[in-house]
């Protein structure tokens, strides 16, 4: 049943409200957050200093056009961040391809939340990585995909268009292959299905395919061979942990709270799979989706076995949330076709998922700190500070930190042209000017302070600590 028109108005006139403050939202954050340490990594992989054809933190894509906004408007984080921030309108146009199909108006807004809401996802359109262009362009191949079942002449086009946009899907981030493995799995069946002579009607799309899984399945063989299929989860109780904790964008919840959430979100999508298998929705959108929430793990779980690969955590699952999103607006979409006590209990447990993805973001929204580098936050501010107290120091400051602070002040220091020393070093041995430490590693820091150093810069609950050596600060009192 269709959404009547006035209905479908409402509906796509509140879309564009909340897919313009998102794209603003997402856009104050690129300015105003500090550059993270992978996105620093992306920045050296931009501008040429490490040239890893393939290498599971060169986000080829994302490298790529890097290149041409830091050519056309600079080195500022903004312009770095400026190709995910503009994928959040590919995003929200594959999002709009799947919610005009709504068949209720609050099954559209639910779907909204489901889809638009889910801030671990969210933060990554903000940032100079891969996983906001893989987030967009994977979106936007599951609404052609959807599109394509409703109208049979537009198929053959469609496929051919789901197909480039799964390849700049993977081309943006490896972890994308299991999700373009899947979902071609579905665009053959659709073809098949179509009647015979179908190879030869979907010869375009059918070679897209083929290319489109040499050049990944090829990429994931060389990382392997360069024993660069090290990130992840080392365990299956830590993957799991570590992926029940996206749901939450709040990382200090207690364990047994992940745990609970975790299971709660596995029992849900297993009564969703028992629903579609006892009611033979064996072929619709809702069982595509199920596919593909089950499935990508599962693609997981055959590399760790096979290819040596570590356990899917995190952001590596990114891919993951919009499609359990879509699980949840699908099985919505069931829902309001039919009236049944079993079906008003599910509308009644949605709706509440719902509501706790529009909570979970109102009490995320920051313009300050990110998901993942939280431990990064400050890192503009701290070096800056350094950088204002060096300004007219005859010789750049030296300078001592942990690898985990190399590269995004490294970055700072190249482009702002601050009077500190440029280094690769990435440990602290207590014989600079300035040291940034992090404060899990003060035990091992503090013998080697032996009184030679002052805090001169710190932030309450934040990690980071900025130490000038006693010798310097008396230098250079005495300079002036």
């Amino acid at each position: 049943m269709a959404m009547n028109q006035s209905s479908m108005n409402r509906l796509k006139w509140t879309f564009r409200f909340v897919a313009f403050g998102l794209f603003v939202y997402v856009l104050l954050r690129a300015i105003l957050i500090s550059f993270t340490p992978d996105e620093a990594t992306s920045y050296y992989f931009a501008i040429g200093k490490y040239n890893h054809a393939l290498h599971s933190n060169n986000h080829i894509l994302n490298t790529q056009l890097m290149r041409v906004t830091h050519w056309l408007f600079g080195h500022s984080e903004w312009s770095l961040r400026l190709p995910n921030g503009l994928s959040f309108l590919v995003y929200c146009n594959g999002v709009w391809l799947i919610l005009k199909r709504s068949n209720h108006l609050w099954v559209g807004l639910a779907g909204m939340a489901f889809l638009l809401l889910n801030p671990f996802a969210l933060e990554f359109f903000s940032l100079a990585r891969g996983y906001g262009l893989s987030l967009a362009f994977s979106m936007l191949a599951l609404g052609l995909f959807i599109q394509s079942r409703t109208n049979a002449e537009y198929a053959e086009k469609s496929h051919f268009l789901v197909v480039i946009a799964a390849f700049l899907a993977v081309l943006s981030n490896f972890n994308a292959i299991n999700f373009i493995l899947l979902l071609f799995g579905w665009l053959i069946v659709d073809q098949a299905r179509s009647g015979h002579g179908w190879i030869r009607r979907n010869l375009k799309s059918i070679l897209g395919i083929g290319v489109t899984l040499t050049f990944a399945i090829g990429s994931l063989l060389i990382l392997k061979g360069n024993d660069d299929l090290r990130f992840g989860a080392p365990s299956y109780y830590a993957s799991f942990m570590r992926t029940a904790r996206m749901f939450l964008y709040v990382d200090d919840q207690p364990i047994w709270f992940t745990e609970l959430m975790g299971v709660a979100v596995g029992v849900l999508v297993s009564g969703i799979l028992l629903w579609v298998l006892l009611n033979k929705r064996f072929t619709s959108n809702l069982a595509v989706a199920l596919t593909l929430v089950i499935g990508i793990p599962f693609g997981w779980f055959v590399e760790h076995q096979f290819l040596g690969a570590n356990l899917p955590e995190g952001r590596m699952l990114v891919n993951l949330l919009p499609i359990l999103g879509l699980v949840f607006f699908l099985m919505l979409q069931e829902i309001a076709r039919l009236d049944s006590v079993a079906n008003k209990g599910y509308k009644a447990v949605l709706s509440i998922v719902a509501l706790g993805f529009v909570i979970n973001f109102g009490l995320s929204i920051n313009l300050n700190t990110t998901h993942k580098w939280p431990d990064s936050s400050k890192t503009k501010e701290a070096i800056y500070f350094v950088g204002d107290l060096v300004e007219d120091w005859d010789e750049p400051a030296s300078i001592e930190r942990f690898n985990i602070y190399k590269n995004s002040t490294n970055y700072y220091i190249s482009t702002r042209k601050l009077n500190i020393e440029l280094t690769d070093d990435k440990d602290i041995k207590g014989e600079a000017d300035i040291l940034f430490v992090h404060l899990w590693e003060w035990e091992r820091v503090e013998p080697l302070l032996r009184n030679k150093y002052e805090l001169i810069w710190s932030e309450p609950n934040y990690p980071m600590r900025v130490y000038q050596s006693k010798a310097s600060i008396e230098e250079h009192r005495n300079g002036e």
